[in-house]
């Protein structure tokens, strides 16, 4: 499917399949925000960060723009729309994959 002049947001866009998601879209097209609470290395387990993810599809000859991206608070999200409509003119698609993992059992949780 071309989706040439198409925008997306991809949330938790910095590993797994919103990693692949976001590469997915650009090489489809879109331009796509790279959205996620990466936007430092705080971790040597997760060292990629919205600045790798939007560089590597940048460097495919896509378009990215990073935003950090918090989903646990509305303020976080309204700006995300914001900053993508600001910066690239439009919001056609948005992917939701972000997650926190949980760490223990469903009996320690």
């Amino acid at each position: 499917m071309a989706l040439d002049g198409k925008v997306a947001i991809v949330a938790g866009a910095t590993r797994g399949i919103g990693h692949d998601i976001a590469i997915y879209l650009a090489r489809a097209g879109a331009a796509v925000v790279v959205a996620a609470r990466s936007a430092e290395v705080r971790d040597p387990r997760w060292p990629v960060t919205i600045f790798d993810v939007a560089k590597e599809i940048e460097d495919e000859g896509g378009k990215a723009l990073p935003i950090q991206l918090d989903l646990r608070y509305p303020e976080s999200c309204a700006e995300c729309v914001e900053k993508t409509v600001d910066e690239l003119g439009r919001l056609d698609i948005l992917v939701n994959n972000a997650a926190v993992q949980a760490r223990g059992t469903i009996e320690t949780m």
